[in-house]
């Protein structure tokens, strides 16, 4: 699990990720007709601060983003699960499928006296 979650640090695959949880966010808010104003009322944040949020601009930590989807009324774990599959995809394609018995590469162990 450890390796996995080196392995996808590179930025070509977070920027795939962040890009596909923004599209989700936004179009769901348009889907339900609501304002970037109305969002952020809801909030208690400046409508800038979501419009930053939708357009990359600002990077979404989890609790806001748990937050957001509250506002927005969506699930939050749909959402968590568009990037896992997102980037488990294209973790599979880039560096092949992982193996159960892989464990962390030079953690843990004995250490030497």
């Amino acid at each position: 699990m450890v390796r996995y979650c080196l392995q996808v640090m590179d930025k070509t695959l977070q920027s795939e990720a962040r890009d596909s949880l923004r599209n989700w966010l936004r179009t769901n808010r348009l889907a339900r007709h609501l304002s970037m104003r109305t969002v952020a009322a809801r909030l208690r944040v400046s409508h800038t601060w979501v419009a930053k949020t939708e357009n990359g601009e600002r990077r979404l930590e989890v609790i806001d983003f748990v937050s957001l989807c509250f506002a927005l009324g969506l699930d939050p774990s749909k959402g968590l699960d568009l990037v896992v599959t997102n980037l488990s995809s294209h973790s599979q394609n880039q560096y092949g499928a992982l193996k159960a018995a892989d464990g962390p590469t030079g953690w843990g162990g004995k250490r030497k006296r």
